[in-house]
């Protein structure tokens, strides 16, 4: 959902994207891995240089994030 909000080349995907992350408001919850994921997809998919990949980040940053470990993902898992 994240790197559909900010794809400029499917504006349909990007209108839908930005509903859903509307639509949760102060309600998101970040980890720390989809950061990260979508610094790799936004630089080599989307072509978004990479400072401006960082301040994108420190943006979504504003919302709660967690870190990932076992613990974390074993309660995903159950």
């Amino acid at each position: 959902i994240l790197l559909y909000a900010h794809d400029r080349h499917d504006p349909a995907k990007q209108r839908r994207a930005l509903d859903v992350i509307a639509g949760h408001g102060a309600g998101i919850v970040l980890s720390t891995q989809v950061l990260q994921e979508f610094f790799v997809g936004a630089t080599s998919k989307l072509g978004i240089p990479d400072l401006e990949t960082k301040e994108i980040i420190q943006a979504w940053s504003r919302f709660e994030v967690v870190g990932i470990d076992p613990f974390r993902i074993g309660r995903a898992i159950d």
